[in-house]
């Protein structure tokens, strides 16, 4: 989006760049960049400017922004509305040009004041000019223009595509029995070997007979209807249930306790509500957790 690697070829494609990215650091010139700066300022069509409070203070930006500029920095004087309103256009051509930014991208960037900044970041997440993209992992929340994170997903898309191959039929079914444990290489024993089963299984409906003669025993070597009772009296999952109207036999899941969470409450399909004896029930354990 910065066309980082791909340097603009002539003195003209450099004031296009000035005027789509707004500033350049001497850190950020690649190639012939700087000769063609030069040309632009010997021209009138580039200057260079300083911005206070900041790591790479000097900026080159185009001749025709620099009023922009020096009213968004206090290089000059300025009404506080023309002050946000210059902000706010330099900041939004931030946001534009990058695919994520953080807070602390733009403050190192430009000296704006952090609360501020913060606040511009809302009022456009409220208004769909920004999106705030979650990482997880404890990494500081990130923002992107909508056009932009559509951008990404479909680059992204597109990678993991061209990693999409072919195989032989015989590499793919391979592939399965081990992804399965059903493989001899790739099956685990005791009760250890049953829960990495279960969590690979888990939320696939079967009959009950099923799991005990088939599937699990096929893929735990000496497996034992124990393991299965210990796993769930241990906590570490729960079963679920359905009956199945055309067998006429109930079918049987099993969950990890970290997918229970992402379940919704069961519906009752005669609408009625629990009655006086589920609530008690439903009570006791608000006022006193697990019992057993």
């Amino acid at each position: 989006m910065r066309g980082l690697g791909l340097p603009p070829r002539t003195a003209a494609e450099m004031a296009e760049w000035l005027r789509r990215l707004g500033d350049l650091t001497a850190g950020e010139l690649e190639g012939p960049m700087a000769g063609f700066l030069e040309q632009l300022v010997a021209d009138g069509r580039a200057i260079e400017i300083e911005l206070p409070r900041c790591q790479e203070a000097k900026r080159w930006i185009g001749a025709e922004e620099a009023v922009l500029y020096r009213t968004a920095f206090g290089l000059e004087e300025a009404t506080p509305a023309d002050v946000q309103s210059a902000a706010g256009m330099i900041f939004g051509r931030f946001l534009d040009t990058h695919a994520l930014i953080g807070l602390e991208d733009v403050l190192a960037r430009y000296p704006f004041e952090r609360t501020w900044a913060e606040r511009q970041l809302e009022q456009w997440v409220r208004a769909g000019r920004a999106v705030v993209v979650e990482r997880g992992g404890g990494e500081a929340v990130q923002y992107s223009a909508p056009a932009n994170l559509e951008q990404v997903q479909r680059g992204s898309l597109g990678l993991l595509r061209r990693e999409v191959i072919t195989c032989q039929p015989a590499q793919f079914a391979d592939f399965v029995l081990r992804w399965q444990h059903v493989h001899p290489a790739e099956r685990r024993g005791e009760s250890a070997g049953l829960a990495e089963v279960l969590q690979r299984l888990q939320g696939l409906p079967l009959p009950a007979e099923l799991w005990e003669q088939t599937v699990l025993p096929v893929r735990v070597p000496g497996y034992q209807p124990r393991w299965l009772d210990e796993w769930i009296a241990g906590g570490s999952g729960a079963w679920v249930a359905r009956g199945d109207s055309g067998s006429g036999a109930g079918l049987v899941a099993f969950l990890g306790r970290p997918m229970l969470l992402e379940l919704s409450p069961p519906e009752r399909g005669d609408g009625a509500s629990p009655g006086e004896s589920v609530q008690k029930v439903a009570e006791l354990l608000q006022q006193r957790g697990a019992s057993f």
